[in-house]
């Protein structure tokens, strides 16, 4: 939203002078509507980090990109955003008045490649339509959430691990759930908050299949390094997350399914001991773990290797809020926390995800 609100604000000046001779229609006018096609799903949505808004995508704009075709010489980059935003959408307003050419009745995915956001701190890695994130830059002041080296995953459809961003600053929700660590796909240590930090990223490669990022954080937990490597080659993905320390601690590790996911047995009635977050967490079953168990989901199989002895839960908590209910209350979906909790000086979780 911050990003495309001054934009449109360039765009009717750079229209305005245009009619008086002055092309301001630059290499830097160019970035700024080709960079978030970078940043975006395979959907056109883009992440919703921090206190971003759920479900935010390029559709929203089409209109500014209808304008960036015209003006930067049919650049086949925003060809391809067109046809995607209006293959579910009428193609309407003045601005379509600018271009003759008709969209494509059956549109082609992106093809996208991984790519890093060095400034805002996080790694897009992409194979086929498959989208995997890490997110370990600055906090970004009072709208940062505390979730260093978080993770999502998007299987071109929809987020297989989501970041839930926030549902309204006026809901008691914010605060008691969504802006907290518990509530993303990263490490939470003692039960308690990160503090505000900055990771820093080890190492970056993009290969025709995917790519690999790594990325440290020793500011989040006092005598803690977190350290997270993530590899996605084609359909699977390698998530490793290890944590060191002089001092014993409990570890949660936790990935925020969108699906409930069916593991070998049914499981037992629980209770998620933990700080007043674990309260968001309702019907918790604890399911037995001998250092590798399967998750089995719609979009694939996930297998956790544990090292060392650990408890495994899961459960239901409110998931992304994505509009208005009909009595005007936030209109929210349902997430499903699985939490690998280990204790010790170290810990040492690998996930391998096999997609569909």
């Amino acid at each position: 939203g911050y990003h495309f609100y001054p934009l449109r604000a360039m765009v009717l000046t750079a229209e305005a002078a245009r009619c008086r001779g002055i092309d301001l229609y630059d290499k830097k006018l160019y970035t700024m509507f080709a960079t978030p096609v970078r940043g975006a799903y395979a959907n056109l949505v883009f992440v919703a980090h921090n206190d971003g808004w759920y479900g935010a995508s390029l559709k929203g704009n089409a209109k500014l990109y209808e304008i960036a075709y015209k003006r930067f010489g049919d650049d086949p980059l925003f060809a391809s955003v067109l046809d995607l935003c209006y293959a579910s959408s009428p193609r309407r307003g003045a601005e379509t008045l600018l271009n003759p050419r008709e969209v494509g009745p059956d549109p082609q995915p992106l093809e996208q490649r991984s790519c890093l956001f060095s400034e805002v701190g996080y790694a897009v890695l992409r194979s086929e339509k498959y989208t995997m994130i890490m997110k370990y830059g600055p906090h970004g002041g009072s709208h940062g959430h505390p979730d260093k080296l978080s993770v999502t995953l998007h299987d071109g459809t929809r987020e297989v691990l989501p970041d839930m961003a926030t549902p309204a600053y006026g809901v008691p929700d914010f605060k008691a759930w969504y802006k907290r660590t518990l509530s993303h796909n990263t490490v939470t240590v003692d039960s308690r908050d990160q503090s505000p930090a900055t990771g820093r990223l080890v190492a970056f490669e993009e290969t025709p299949s995917g790519g690999r990022v790594e990325a440290v954080c020793t500011e989040a937990y006092p005598g803690v390094e977190m350290r997270r490597r993530v590899e996605l080659d084609g359909r699977e993905v390698k998530d490793l997350f290890t944590c060191t320390s002089d001092s014993v601690h409990r570890y949660d590790y936790v990935l925020l399914l969108t699906d409930y996911p069916e593991l070998a047995s049914a499981g037992k009635d629980a209770v998620l001991e933990g700080s007043e977050v674990y309260r968001n967490i309702r019907d918790v079953k604890s399911f037995p773990c001998r250092g590798r168990f399967t998750l089995k989901l719609p979009s694939g199989e996930a297998e956790i290797t544990i090292d060392g002895p650990a408890e495994v839960f899961i459960g239901t908590a409110k998931g992304a809020a994505f509009g208005k209910a009909d009595n005007n209350t936030v209109a929210r979906s349902v997430s499903h926390p699985l939490v690998v909790r280990t204790s010790g000086k170290n810990m040492k979780i690998e996930t391998i995800w096999k997609l569909k």
